[in-house]
């Protein structure tokens, strides 16, 4: 009996305070990927009321705190609390507090290349590898590439798709490199860039042929013996 008398007696009081509370609405943009504050002053107590979302937010006398969010991962771009407050004259207030999440063009990221090795003696022209990268707010496939100082420039080149190309005759000896620095940037000009190093490795001989030219007489069975480049 004591119990349920306390119950309806907290309800009572609840409806007292939601009867006398003023109900104060605000609004606030939230730029992603960053908490974004409320702030209170004058709070003696706060308490939680409700929510889009409880686990999105932190509750103090000094502010609420939405969670930083990722615009392109939320269904709903509105989020909202309401807490129950009392200032400190006694005064009591019903909070309502909207959050519209905002998006932001992000720099591309993640930055990779596929191979970041060259044979010593390598020509004009070879390939190395191919630059990729990420970005939250625009196809990968959109992405354009290009190198990032003069040095870069020197001795390589890029095509906007991302395939990195030496420029000059490799002439450094195995162990020996490149550093190159590779642009990524999306369609509304934010960039971000990485320096790779490009080693220079020891030539491995393409395999051939060698055996010299042979000839036969027509209709007649021979045993020709073939040498190649390589041994075994």
């Amino acid at each position: 009996m004591k119990t349920i008398k306390l119950f309806i007696i907290s309800v009572l009081l609840l409806s007292s305070f939601q009867a006398l509370a003023a109900l104060i609405t605000e609004r606030m943009n939230a730029v992603e990927n960053k908490d974004q504050v409320f702030r209170l002053h004058s709070i003696k107590t706060i308490s939680y009321a409700e929510s889009s979302d409880r686990e999105q937010f932190i509750i103090s006398k000094t502010g609420i705190t939405l969670k930083k969010q990722n615009y392109e991962a939320l269904d709903n771009k509105t989020l909202y609390i309401k807490v129950d407050i009392v200032l400190t004259d006694g005064v009591p207030l019903r909070l309502y507090v909207i959050f519209t999440v905002l998006d932001v063009a992000e720099a591309p990221k993640n930055i990779q290349l596929s191979n970041s090795t060259i044979e010593a003696g390598s020509v004009n022209g070879t390939v190395i590898g191919t630059a990729t990268a990420a970005d939250d707010d625009t196809n990968n496939a959109d992405l354009s590439y290009s190198l990032d100082d003069d040095t870069s420039n020197e001795y390589f080149s890029i095509t906007s798709k991302g395939e990195l190309s030496i420029k000059t005759k490799v002439n450094k000896k195995p162990g020996g490199n490149y550093l190159v620095k590779i642009n990524a940037s999306d369609p509304q000009n934010n960039s971000a860039s990485k320096m790779f190093e490009i080693t220079v490795t020891k030539a491995i001989p393409k395999f051939a042929i060698t055996t010299a030219d042979v000839s036969t007489l027509e209709n007649a069975d021979k045993v020709i013996n073939l040498t190649t480049n390589r041994g075994g």
